[in-house]
Protein backbone atom coordinates (compact mmCIF):
# COMPACT_ATOMS: atom_id res chain seq x y z
CA UNK A 1 0.00 0.00 0.00
CA UNK A 2 1.37 3.39 -0.92
CA UNK A 3 2.10 5.83 1.89
CA UNK A 4 -0.35 8.35 0.38
CA UNK A 5 -3.08 6.44 2.21
CA UNK A 6 -2.35 8.64 5.25
CA UNK A 7 -3.77 11.56 3.22
CA UNK A 8 -6.93 9.62 2.34
CA UNK A 9 -10.13 11.31 3.48
CA UNK A 10 -11.15 8.26 5.55
CA UNK A 11 -7.74 7.75 7.20
CA UNK A 12 -9.07 8.81 10.62
CA UNK A 13 -11.68 6.01 10.54
CA UNK A 14 -9.96 2.73 11.53
CA UNK A 15 -12.85 0.61 10.25
CA UNK A 16 -12.80 2.34 6.85
CA UNK A 17 -9.04 1.79 6.58
CA UNK A 18 -9.44 -1.85 7.62
CA UNK A 19 -12.25 -2.30 5.07
CA UNK A 20 -10.24 -0.67 2.26
CA UNK A 21 -7.20 -2.86 2.98
CA UNK A 22 -9.46 -5.92 3.11
CA UNK A 23 -10.96 -5.05 -0.27
CA UNK A 24 -7.57 -4.41 -1.88
CA UNK A 25 -6.15 -7.66 -0.54
CA UNK A 26 -9.22 -9.70 -1.53
CA UNK A 27 -9.06 -8.66 -5.17
CA UNK A 28 -7.62 -11.31 -7.51
CA UNK A 29 -4.27 -10.45 -9.15
CA UNK A 30 -5.44 -11.92 -12.48
CA UNK A 31 -8.69 -13.01 -14.14
CA UNK A 32 -10.29 -15.87 -12.22
CA UNK A 33 -12.99 -18.29 -13.30
CA UNK A 34 -15.48 -19.24 -10.58
CA UNK A 35 -18.75 -21.19 -11.00
CA UNK A 36 -18.97 -20.33 -14.69
CA UNK A 37 -18.31 -16.63 -14.11
CA UNK A 38 -15.09 -14.81 -14.94
CA UNK A 39 -14.03 -12.53 -12.13
CA UNK A 40 -11.72 -9.92 -13.70
CA UNK A 41 -8.32 -8.92 -12.36
CA UNK A 42 -8.68 -6.49 -9.46
CA UNK A 43 -12.10 -7.89 -8.51
CA UNK A 44 -13.55 -10.44 -6.12
CA UNK A 45 -16.87 -12.02 -5.31
CA UNK A 46 -18.44 -11.55 -1.88
CA UNK A 47 -21.72 -11.09 -0.06
CA UNK A 48 -22.88 -8.58 2.53
CA UNK A 49 -22.89 -11.36 5.12
CA UNK A 50 -19.24 -12.19 4.38
CA UNK A 51 -18.22 -8.54 4.57
CA UNK A 52 -20.11 -8.10 7.84
CA UNK A 53 -18.44 -11.19 9.32
CA UNK A 54 -14.89 -10.47 8.08
CA UNK A 55 -14.96 -6.78 8.98
CA UNK A 56 -16.96 -7.33 12.18
CA UNK A 57 -19.42 -4.60 11.25
CA UNK A 58 -23.11 -3.92 10.62
CA UNK A 59 -25.16 -4.15 7.45
CA UNK A 60 -25.51 -0.36 7.56
CA UNK A 61 -21.72 0.08 7.63
CA UNK A 62 -21.25 -2.27 4.63
CA UNK A 63 -23.80 -0.31 2.59
CA UNK A 64 -22.17 2.98 3.61
CA UNK A 65 -18.68 1.64 2.88
CA UNK A 66 -19.56 0.50 -0.62
CA UNK A 67 -21.37 3.76 -1.40
CA UNK A 68 -18.48 5.92 -0.10
CA UNK A 69 -15.83 3.99 -2.03
CA UNK A 70 -17.94 4.02 -5.19
CA UNK A 71 -18.68 7.76 -4.90
CA UNK A 72 -14.96 8.36 -4.30
CA UNK A 73 -14.07 6.49 -7.51
CA UNK A 74 -12.16 3.71 -5.74
CA UNK A 75 -14.46 0.77 -6.51
CA UNK A 76 -17.30 -0.39 -8.68
CA UNK A 77 -19.64 -3.16 -7.67
CA UNK A 78 -22.24 -5.25 -9.41
CA UNK A 79 -24.88 -7.36 -7.75
CA UNK A 80 -25.51 -10.91 -8.94
CA UNK A 81 -28.00 -13.58 -7.87
CA UNK A 82 -25.42 -15.02 -5.47
CA UNK A 83 -23.70 -11.88 -4.18
CA UNK A 84 -21.62 -8.95 -5.32
CA UNK A 85 -18.57 -8.55 -7.53
CA UNK A 86 -16.42 -5.70 -6.21
CA UNK A 87 -13.81 -4.21 -8.54
CA UNK A 88 -10.95 -2.06 -7.26
CA UNK A 89 -10.50 0.74 -9.81
CA UNK A 90 -6.85 1.43 -10.70
CA UNK A 91 -6.00 -1.92 -9.09
CA UNK A 92 -2.42 -1.95 -10.44
CA UNK A 93 -1.59 1.33 -8.74
CA UNK A 94 -2.18 -0.33 -5.34
CA UNK A 95 0.20 -3.23 -6.01
CA UNK A 96 3.61 -2.71 -4.44
CA UNK A 97 6.68 -2.90 -6.67
CA UNK A 98 4.85 -2.49 -9.96
CA UNK A 99 4.42 1.26 -9.61
CA UNK A 100 8.08 1.74 -8.63
CA UNK A 101 9.38 1.01 -12.10
CA UNK A 102 11.43 -1.86 -10.67
CA UNK A 103 13.42 0.09 -8.09
CA UNK A 104 13.19 -2.85 -5.70
CA UNK A 105 15.25 -4.97 -8.08
CA UNK A 106 18.02 -2.39 -8.24
CA UNK A 107 18.06 -2.05 -4.47
CA UNK A 108 18.30 -5.81 -4.00
CA UNK A 109 21.13 -6.10 -6.53
CA UNK A 110 23.20 -3.38 -4.93
CA UNK A 111 22.59 -4.84 -1.47
CA UNK A 112 23.65 -8.27 -2.67
CA UNK A 113 26.78 -6.87 -4.34
CA UNK A 114 27.91 -5.05 -1.21
CA UNK A 115 27.21 -8.15 0.89
CA UNK A 116 29.19 -10.31 -1.53
CA UNK A 117 32.11 -7.85 -1.54
CA UNK A 118 32.35 -7.76 2.23
CA UNK A 119 32.10 -11.57 2.36
CA UNK A 120 34.84 -11.93 -0.26
CA UNK A 121 37.13 -9.47 1.56
CA UNK A 122 36.93 -11.37 4.82
CA UNK A 123 37.80 -14.68 3.15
Amino acid sequence: MHRKIVNWEWWDSPLMVKAWLYICMSAFPSDFRWNGVTIPKGSFFTTKAILMRDLNCSDKFVRSLLRRLKDNGQIEYKGTKRGTIITVLNYDSYQGGQADGGTNKGTNKSTNKSTNKSTNKST
